[in-house]
């Protein structure tokens, strides 16, 4: 077994027994809500729009982000159909499950090894638009994913990487919020690797995979298969944190438990990469 495989294997191993607690989680919800999606819809702002197009979230998990995103395209004009694809079945019946059928935008969705999944449905080449959300800090090789990409797109097509900021990452591990794993040392691929805690504010905590890396790590491999790149920090403004703190809106506040506090108040927690091919 490759040392990239075995990194695989822990992360699936993770995933594996957070399954459930991840399709009820209610604090990171909130999260999305008032920074990620506005961050994305913020991004897709710069792309340009597409009539009649081909869509794809590589790692769409339960599809709750590709609703979102679907909803944008559509106001944007966009009809055709979009592709979502994960390795866990159990978050592709989810996504299923939810999906309306009666929109300008099919939604389409597979689980599967990603790439097999890209050649089933003949997207390499044929993609307008790739998008992800909350993906890239759990793959061991994010060389492969940004190349899997750039295979799907069409010359000059682009698309919007969300990701967790390196820098709350190391604010995390300087808190003692994350587990070091000891077996995956700094390679390199990564800095370090550990579980990363998703906090719930009824005091429930479980853990993701999580591979550090700075932002010029990302940068110098996503550089390989796109020729533009444009960053965007997100960071809640002032409104969006008193309206949190009016409501009692987690992570947004001080309450017991928050181990995000007060750094998601004060630093950018996300970072998005729009790129072109």
């Amino acid at each position: 077994m490759t040392y990239l495989e075995k990194a695989d294997l822990w992360a699936a191993n993770v995933w594996k027994m957070v399954v459930g607690s991840w399709e009820d989680r209610q604090q990171d919800y909130n999260y999305r809500r008032f920074l990620a999606r506005p961050g994305v819809k913020k991004a897709m702002r710069i792309l340009v729009s597409v009539e009649d197009g081909v869509f794809l979230d590589l790692g769409c998990g339960d599809g709750s982000e590709m609703r979102h995103v679907r909803r944008v395209l559509v106001k944007q004009g966009s009809s055709g159909k979009f592709f979502g694809f994960d390795l866990q079945n159990s978050l592709i019946k989810i996504a299923k499950s939810k999906a309306r059928k009666s929109v300008p935008i099919k939604m389409i969705f597979d689980a599967g090894e990603l790439q097999g999944l890209v050649k089933k449905y003949n997207l390499v080449n044929k993609v307008d638009r790739v998008f992800s959300t909350f993906l890239l800090q759990e793959l061991s090789d994010e060389e492969k994913y940004f190349r899997l990409s750039a295979n799907c797109l069409k010359e000059s097509s682009q698309g919007v990487f969300l990701f967790l900021h390196p820098a709350f990452g190391t604010a995390m591990l300087k808190k003692k919020a994350v587990k070091i794993n000891k077996d995956l040392g700094k390679t390199e691929r990564w800095r370090w690797a550990a579980e990363y805690p998703i906090v719930e504010e009824n005091g429930k905590t479980f853990f993701v995979p999580y591979f550090h890396r700075e932002p010029d790590d990302y940068l110098k491999v996503a550089y390989k298969y796109f020729s533009e790149i444009e960053i965007i920090e997100l960071q809640p403004s002032e409104r969006v944190i008193e309206k949190c703190v009016q409501k009692h809106l987690s992570p947004f506040y001080d309450h017991p438990g928050n181990i995000y506090y007060p750094e998601i108040t004060q630093m950018p927690s996300a970072l998005i990469f729009v790129v072109r091919k």
